[in-house]
């Protein structure tokens, strides 16, 4: 059978530097050969972690098969955990790219492996890549990220917990780079004071911090409130109430915006799964709010270690 075009690649990659941001937060610096191949077509782009380490001096993908599907067909009691991760920077020059790691103790598999890993530790990722003789676009959709705001936008929307942060932190960088960088509302709920990581300003940004050990909020309570809260802008105020279409308890929240061109409103919002539920119902139902603009994402779910 013919090997299929690649477009997502698995490899092993090389912690080659930690870095403590805040009481919640790591950067992991990791580096391999095929990281100058990695590609980042948006701030919030991600790839797939694998923990621990496939044993082995390698992984040898079937031909028939995408690296994810041969991690998928590895039998379940020896298949490794596996998570999404935002790419933070990429230096292809220098084969290295900045993932950055919410901590909470040895509870999960990736917390742990971010707090006892050593300088050398090695794991493997799964991400989208391109070589050389052959370009991701040219056999494939693009994807792995859902940022990608209408040409017309005025006013964006960011909501985001910690295990999003990153991702939202390098829109507002990449925001911010724009010759007429628009207007934005961002909440972003941490668990501390000191996890209030610092991001680009401008006069346009009204951003707000909520840490969550100011108070006895749980996790989401605030984005939450912040969304019953939030001034909806006149552009878009008057848009039609949507139906009812509840995403049953049991199916993670993942919708990605429709946006036209010509769209004046976009929004950007992600964190525990419950959270972005209540979220999405708040600004659709009750506020208003057309869903095309709206992007939810479920990053976890309160039951899941991490």
């Amino acid at each position: 059978m013919a090997k299929k075009k690649q477009d997502y690649e698995i490899f092993e990659i090389k912690l080659v530097k930690k870095q403590r941001l805040s009481p919640s937060f790591m950067r992991l610096t990791f580096g391999a050969d095929k990281v100058k191949y990695l590609q980042a077509y948006a701030p919030d782009q991600w790839v797939k972690l694998i923990f621990p380490k496939i044993a082995g001096e390698g992984v040898n993908v079937p031909d028939d098969m995408t690296p994810y599907e041969y991690y998928r067909s590895l039998p379940e009691e020896i298949r490794p955990d596996i998570r999404n991760y935002t790419i933070r920077h990429l230096r292809p020059k220098v084969n290295e790219v900045d993932i950055d790691f919410v901590l909470h103790g040895a509870e999960g598999p990736a917390s742990a492996w971010a707090i006892e890993a050593e300088i050398g530790a090695k794991i493997f990722t799964i991400a989208q890549c391109e070589f050389p003789d052959h370009r991701a676009e040219d056999t494939a959709e693009i994807g792995s990220f859902v940022w990608s705001p209408p040409r017309g936008a005025q006013e964006i929307l960011l909501m985001a917990d910690e295990t999003a942060l990153p991702a939202a932190i390098g829109i507002l960088e990449q925001l911010s780079a724009l010759e007429k960088p628009p207007k934005v509302t961002a909440y972003f709920e941490v668990p501390h004071e000191e996890d209030c990581l610092p991001t680009p300003i401008w006069p346009g940004l009204n951003l707000q911090y909520l840490p969550r050990n100011v108070g006895t909020w749980a996790a989401g309570a605030q984005l939450i409130a912040a969304a019953n809260s939030v001034a909806i802008p006149k552009l878009v105020e008057n848009a039609e109430k949507q139906v009812n279409d509840e995403i049953p308890e049991e199916e993670i929240v993942w919708q990605r915006a429709d946006a036209a061109d010509d769209s004046k409103f976009y929004a950007w919002i992600a964190g525990e799964t419950s959270a972005m539920r209540t979220i999405r119902l708040t600004l659709t139902k009750q506020r208003g709010l057309n869903k095309q603009l709206l992007n939810f994402m479920g990053y976890w779910r309160k039951a899941e270690l991490h």
